[in-house]
């Protein structure tokens, strides 16, 4: 049985799908594989996921979703929610989930209304191998002129339930900050309802939705195999970050960080610690810039 890994590979300007193959000589990591280039694509690519085992959809930030079909390296441009690309927005993630052995393809991506840019979640529903039309099924509280921080990306648990990812959006303040999504991290139903079981329900001034908060920029989210949610998520200059995420649990920023200041040779917040936030399981100092995370439960790479 044939094992892949698929990647992808920064290239000049484009990006490329690549196919990892095991062989029997070269190492990386102390195991052994070549790169074979499938296709190049037209832009930064964001996410990706299949829809089946020789089509792999893709998010590319400033275009939009691609279709990549893996026989043929044959990559077309499929229709998109209406998208906005200012700074680090435009189509984010992509996923396919199954709900009740309905396939839909879900996506995050920035929309603008009156100057002023978000992080939304769309849905298409699978129907004989095609996308079907897009529907807005939530659009964040989380607006701001500047074009950075928007997180963002989408996973779902076995109970069925979405975890969605929002950054500060530019304004440190929005971290501590439950009347806005900005700096959150979002537990919603398949539809993008808050869950009645959600930490912050019956909070005065809450928004219903937020699952944690105090966080930066997370770009990556994902789910162990006991259900539990990680992210990982940028720090400013120094101070990435790698988090177990509970409910209602305030991870700090821009209180506590372990970073510095990007004009300044100065720590920002007031410390790496203090009582009632989070700690990170793991630090990068220096900054890795982190993006998108998954857990690897394979054999081929027993390293």
């Amino acid at each position: 049985m044939k094992k892949i890994i698929f990647c992808l590979l920064a290239w000049g300007s484009t990006w490329s799908a690549l196919e990892a193959k095991v062989v029997t000589n070269g190492r990386s990591e102390g195991h052994a594989f070549v790169l074979k280039e499938h296709a190049q694509l037209p832009g930064r690519i964001w996410g990706f996921d299949w829809l089946n085992k020789e089509t792999l959809l893709l998010s590319i930030r400033g275009k939009g979703v691609y279709q990549l079909d893996l026989g043929s390296g044959k990559a077309s441009s499929l229709p998109s929610p209406n998208f906005h690309r200012q700074g680090q927005g435009g189509m984010l993630d992509l996923r396919v989930f199954s709900i009740n052995n309905q396939k839909w393809v879900y996506v995050t991506y920035t929309g603008q209304t009156k100057g002023q840019a978000n992080t939304r979640l769309a849905r298409a529903k699978v129907s004989k191998g095609a996308l079907g039309s897009w529907e807005e099924v939530f659009s964040s509280k989380a607006y701001s002129g500047y074009g950075v921080h928007f997180g963002s990306r989408v996973v779902m648990d076995k109970r069925g339930f979405l975890f969605m990812s929002i950054g500060d959006r530019g304004d440190r303040d929005n971290g501590q900050k439950l009347s806005s999504h900005a700096g959150s991290i979002l537990r919603l139903s398949p539809t993008g309802k808050a869950l009645k079981s959600n930490p912050f329900v019956n909070k005065k001034g809450a928004l219903a939705e937020i699952w944690s908060y105090g966080h930066r920029n997370p770009q990556g989210l994902a789910i162990d195999d006991s259900g539990q949610l990680w992210a990982i998520e940028h720090g400013p200059r120094g101070g990435d970050e790698l988090n177990l995420i509970a409910p209602g649990k305030n991870y700090g920023w821009p209180v506590i960080s372990y970073g510095k200041e990007y004009h300044v040779d100065r720590k920002v917040g007031q410390g790496t610690h203090k009582q009632g936030m989070e700690q990170p399981k793991k630090i990068y100092v220096p900054s890795i810039a982190p993006c998108g995370m998954s857990f690897y439960r394979g054999s081929m790479f027993p390293k």
